[in-house]
């Protein structure tokens, strides 16, 4: 499978913000490598409704139903809200979920879908 969208700097987020979710991003694919299918940023931080105390929500959509994932993921979090100063909030979600009919009628399915900024992504329909 062929990697593309790797990294993107958004204006919604300051510079600290930014390079902690570059770095956040970069540690993810580094610990789970093909298992992920799609980092997505959401939440206020995209749409603007964001405050001080805001964190920043981002899901990570992985090929697995594995939870030693989510807390590879969680300890990532964990040590760059520890370095940065600030709450990265990662919800890990496997494709089946995602993908599901029922899960895709909840409202938190789709706003990642509606307002999710691609972070980075496999090249496919995510």
């Amino acid at each position: 499978m062929e990697k593309k969208g790797l990294i993107i700097t958004l204006k919604s987020l300051t510079p600290n913000e930014n390079k902690a979710v570059q770095i956040f991003t970069e540690r993810v694919l580094r610990a789970l490598g093909e298992h992920v299918l799609s980092i997505k940023l959401f939440g206020s931080k995209v749409h603007g409704t964001d405050t001080p105390e805001s964190d920043i929500d981002v899901a990570i959509i992985i090929d697995s139903e594995n939870l030693d994932y989510e807390e590879n993921v969680l300890d990532i979090a964990f040590d760059i809200n520890l370095e940065y100063d600030l709450y990265i909030s990662p919800k890990v979600i496997p494709q089946a979920v995602f993908l599901h009919p029922v899960w895709q009628h909840t409202l938190f399915i789709k706003n990642i879908e509606k307002e999710g900024v691609a972070l980075w992504r496999v090249d496919s329909k995510h």
